[in-house]
């Protein structure tokens, strides 16, 4: 299974915010989108999903941006990909087209359902406080998680 690249850059984007969330209370999303090399306009849509979805709140004004909705450790990966991707199916079978009668008893589909439980399964259980223990873990400075020094905030 093959995620949109817009999921990834939402992923790295809350990432980003679980990070720097005790640094400042919101983050712009020109700043996310420069420390990950992106179109400000095109991040600015992967963020209207996040918001809709509850997964971020937005603020206005002169110290605006958006911030975490929740804490890290209630944010799901799931809930993520969720936003971004919908509840789309891994396996679509055409059996229709070829007349197939085993559409209620096909081993395949069955198969397909579980592989899909599976990984919903993982993402349910792996939140942004994971990923952030992941980062923290390796001692290792991640550039572009880190605020920009030239930014001003």
């Amino acid at each position: 299974m093959q995620l949109l690249q817009s999921t990834e850059h939402a992923i790295h984007s809350l990432l980003y915010l679980a990070i720097n969330q005790h640094q400042r209370p919101a983050i712009l999303v020109s700043e996310l989108a420069r420390a990950q090399n992106l179109s400000e306009a095109y991040l600015a849509k992967i963020f209207q999903s996040l918001a809709k979805a509850g997964l971020v709140r937005s603020f206005r004004g002169a110290k605006g941006g958006y911030a975490l909705a929740y804490s890290p450790e209630k944010t799901t990966l799931r809930q993520i990909v969720q936003a971004i991707e919908g509840d789309v199916p891994i396996f679509v079978c055409d059996c229709s087209k070829r007349r197939c009668e085993l559409v209620d008893d096909c081993y395949l589909i069955s198969v397909m359902e579980k592989a899909k439980e599976g990984f919903c399964q993982i993402l349910e259980q792996t939140t942004l406080k994971d990923l952030v223990d992941s980062v923290q873990k390796t001692g290792r400075r991640v550039v572009w998680l880190q605020p920009a020094e030239h930014s001003s905030y």
